[in-house]
């Protein structure tokens, strides 16, 4: 006894050591596929931080608050030291080189910006004195440029220029407030860049339509989301962080301003609603892989960008405000590693407000709070897959297939190594590994393109062997639907005409497939011939409804699923198909008995039953057809899909009227009162089911302190 103990000790010790190894894993580093967090081998090592400023003089100096890191094309760290009033400059060990306190005799006043040109002019953002100043390569004064004149800066009662950068034209971008401005080297005012659209409110148009003078003044102005920091990369493009959700917080913009990065989504609007619906119904409600930039808070906040960087292969990098979490983008905006985290411990921060990366990967992040410089070092396996990523993007798909694979000897497990393996893949023409690749990384859309490349090929070797094989199979088919419908037609009729007293399973089945194309007649023939329809045929019509479901979920080709099988819950999947049936069957008969209705309990349930035909029926046609079709032909699949549900709705609509001999006026306030009847029946099984939760925790509570006592 002894012995059992003591081995089930040791093995609950070893499972929460690697619990807790892989909870650390996934805390330093890891990526997101799809929502799902997987842990990653580290990708930046602390190499060494940059804590103080020792002088030439041998004086030693601390930063106070520094809120802008730049390095420079010749490898100099730059630091806008806010709350000291300085600029320091330094190389990237921390050497000091030069410090800049003043502009032509006036001192800086809380810089916020720092930013160094090719040529090696200095541009600073004197936030507090309300200026940007201008040095050239030799340390000499350049010129000082105030707030610009123009009419579109009315508003602004402070100017305050915080980032800064100046693209290789002359074109100069400040961070001002929540907007980025563009001035002409001139300091003259070009206009906002890459200003996010608010879209349409009917409310607040409708509002400003019928509002007094006074009252309109008194509306909430509607603001575009602001952006929060950017930078430039060498070609001049605009990498920036803003609050914008909708389409998502990182934005690279071109020299128009407009978005050329990865969307998240698109601008939300009063008709979002409808549109979603719309969109769904067409859609097939099939499953697309889940993006966001960062993740979302526990509190449900999304993320919050404190700054960005971008290496020379197009690699962005960006940090998290309030996590300090760092998150890592390849060029096309496809999440390579998360890692960091807010700490005292090496390579985490408190407040970050800035970073930059080298030519050589190596990242430097800024800490507000602790006033200091970390410096993050590249792995391997990080660089290894920044490398296949910029070889694929150049078009070198036998060296990204080499270095995917390179990948996958450290890590098999990581999702970006099978999608990348998988695109190259689909440019060698291996489809069927480039499927195997893109469903590891749950990637529906790619998916398709490769089913698609796939079915051209074995349709053009084999064209006429499977036109003779769709033609036999439609031809079978619709033979089939003959025989059935000829043999239900001739149950219904013998029915009517009083030649079948009773109808056993068969012929009970028979009579319902008429609901398909007789739907009246059916449901006045269940009306009329009470008792004679056997009740064992609807009540075997909701269970194999459930199985078809069941069935449609495991089988239906993998880009048109709309729920993953392991994820399946066969609990929600009965609540989702049958419980809305099963609980409008018994409110319906309550509603229809309290408005004259002539209908029983048992003509509903086999009305309810044969309505549940057309589902079975084409959820079944719907899976076939699924596997040979694409993510972007669902239009006929996406009508079967959701148009059978309102087809459904119809028959029990049918249903009610007829089983109760209602006009339409009476049939529709019945079946809206049902519904409200429905709803409120949820409610009471809810509430009562919470109920029940509380008191078994109650009781649970009670026996623990009872033993307690004893």
């Amino acid at each position: 006894m002894k012995k059992r103990i003591g081995l089930i000790a040791i093995s609950l010790l070893i499972f929460s050591l690697l619990l807790s190894t892989t909870v650390f894993a996934q805390e330093k580093n890891y990526t997101i596929n799809n929502g799902e967090i997987i842990a990653i081998p580290e990708v930046y090592d602390y190499s060494y931080s940059i804590n103080t400023v020792t002088h030439n003089s041998g004086e030693i100096s601390h930063f106070n608050q520094p809120t802008d890191l730049f390095l420079d094309g010749q490898g100099y760290l730059y630091v806008a030291d806010t709350k000291n009033n300085r600029v320091v400059k330094m190389t990237t060990d921390g050497t000091f080189v030069q410090e800049i306190t003043e502009f032509n005799g006036i001192s800086f006043n809380e810089p916020q910006g720092v930013f160094v040109s090719d040529t090696g002019d200095v541009y600073i953002s004197d936030t507090g004195n309300s200026r940007i100043v201008q040095f050239n390569a030799k340390g000499e004064t350049v010129s000082s440029y105030g707030m610009p004149e123009s009419p579109m800066l009315s508003d602004v009662q402070t100017y305050s220029p915080t980032k800064i950068g100046m693209s290789a034209t002359g074109a100069v971008y400040v961070l001002m407030g929540e907007n980025i401005m563009l001035l002409d080297s001139q300091n003259t005012f070009r206009g906002f860049i890459g200003q996010s659209d608010i879209g349409f409110d009917f409310t607040d148009w409708l509002l400003r339509i019928v509002a007094s003078d006074e009252q309109k003044k008194s509306i909430e102005k509607r603001n575009a989301d602001p952006y929060t920091n950017f930078c430039l990369d060498s070609r001049g493009m605009i990498y920036a962080v803003s609050r914008d959700t909708q389409e998502g917080q990182i934005k690279v913009l071109n020299t128009v301003g407009n978005n050329i990065y990865k969307k998240v989504g698109t601008l939300a609007n009063d008709w979002q609603v409808i549109k979603q619906l719309v969109s769904g119904f067409f859609s097939g409600n099939i499953q697309s892989k889940s993006f966001t930039y960062g993740e979302i808070t526990e509190e449900g906040m999304p993320a919050i960008f404190a700054d960005i960087c971008v290496d020379k292969n197009g690699i962005v990098t960006v940090i998290e405000a309030n996590t300090c979490k760092i998150y890592q983008y390849d060029a096309q905006g496809n999440l390579l590693a998360v890692f960091g985290g807010k700490g005292s411990n090496q390579g985490e921060f408190y407040l970050p407000s800035s970073m930059v990366v080298d030519n050589e990967g190596r990242l430097y992040v800024l800490d507000q709070s602790y006033g200091n410089i970390t410096v993050l070092e590249p792995s391997k396996f990080i660089t290894t897959v920044q490398e296949a990523t910029v070889a694929y993007n150049e078009g070198k798909y036998d060296e990204a297939d080499a270095l995917w694979k390179a990948v996958l000897d450290i890590d098999e497990t990581y999702p970006m190594t099978h999608f990348g393996a998988g695109l190259t893949a689909m440019k060698a023409g291996d489809w069927k590994s480039a499927m195997e690749h893109f469903k590891y990384s749950e990637d529906r859309a790619e998916y398709s393109k490769a089913f698609a490349e796939m079915r051209y090929e074995i349709i053009k070797q084999n064209f006429w062997l499977i036109a003779l094989i769709v033609v036999a199979f439609a031809v079978a088919l619709v033979v089939l639907l003959r025989v059935v419908m000829r043999s239900s037609k001739t149950v219904l009729v013998d029915f009517e005409l009083g030649r079948r007293h009773t109808l056993g399973f068969k012929d009970s089945l028979l009579f319902g497939m008429n609901i398909l194309n007789h739907p009246v007649r059916t449901l006045e023939a269940i009306k009329y011939n009470r008792g004679r329809i056997s009740v064992a045929v609807p009540a075997v019509l909701f269970v194999v409804a459930f199985a078809v479901r069941l069935f449609f979920i495991f089988t239906v080709h993998y880009p048109m699923q709309d729920i993953d099988p392991d994820e399946m819950n066969l609990f929600l999947e009965f609540i989702k198909l049958l419980l809305p049936v099963l609980t409008w069957i018994g409110a319906v008969f309550l509603i229809s008995a309290q408005f004259d209705g002539e209908s029983t309990l048992k003509q509903n349930f086999i009305a309810g039953g044969f309505t549940l035909i057309p589902y079975i029926l084409v959820t079944l046609l719907a899976d076939l057809l699924s596997q040979i079709m694409c993510w972007n032909e669902t239009g006929f699949y996406a009508v079967l899909v959701n148009g059978v549900t309102l087809w459904m709705v119809w028959l029990l609509y049918k249903a009610v009227r007829h089983l109760n001999d209602y006009t339409i006026g009476h049939t529709l306030a019945v079946c809206l009162v049902t519904l409200v009847a429905v709803v409120l029946i949820w409610f009471v099984c809810l509430f009562a089911y919470s109920l029940i939760v509380c008191l078994v925790q109650l009781v649970q509570d009670i026996i623990v302190e009872a033993q307690f006592i004893i």
